[in-house]
């Protein structure tokens, strides 16, 4: 299996604790900001640390677009980092850390990942994870956080009060 890694870093325009819940809601905010998202559900899997999703990508190689499902995990790390694990076939993991941490106006969005795919795919997969979510975090940069409509949108059972 071959590994690769790479650090994305955006400001936020909002206070780490509301950025920090917005994208800990994974069935609201992360499907409607991640491009390649389609559908998440949670399910249980015990096996599995903290809340585990199934989640349906739509992926273009080339001129064919298809379809994936895969396992997800999220640990959340109150006050600021998130923990994500995606296990995806042909035994594709991605391993993400969000970080919320205090910046000049807002907040300092730090993203750390390590992938880990077979030889074939570890660039493919590397430059996917890379380019959804450059767009991702443009998606979130263009919202405002202030507004209560996007914020009656998160998950109340957070741990993390707003």
């Amino acid at each position: 299996m071959a590994q690769t890694s790479f650090q994305l870093e955006v400001p936020i325009t909002a206070p780490p604790a509301v950025v920090y819940n917005f994208l800990a809601d994974m069935q609201g905010n992360q499907a409607a900001l991640h491009p390649l998202i389609i559908a998440i559900e949670p399910i249980d899997r015990p096996d599995l640390p903290g809340e585990s999703y199934q989640i349906t990508d739509q992926l273009h190689w080339g001129p064919f677009r298809f379809k994936i499902k895969y396992i997800s995990s999220l640990t959340r790390q109150p006050p600021d980092t998130l923990h994500f694990t995606a296990r995806q076939s042909p035994g594709v993991i991605i391993q993400t850390t969000m970080q919320c941490l205090p910046h000049a106006d807002g907040t300092l969005l730090r993203e750390s990942y390590h992938i880990t795919a077979p030889a074939l795919l570890i660039n493919y997969t590397r430059r996917e994870a890379m380019t959804s979510h450059e767009k991702m975090w443009q998606n979130l940069q263009a919202l405002d956080l202030s507004d209560q409509d996007i914020l009656s949108n998160t998950n109340s059972d957070n741990p993390t009060t707003l």
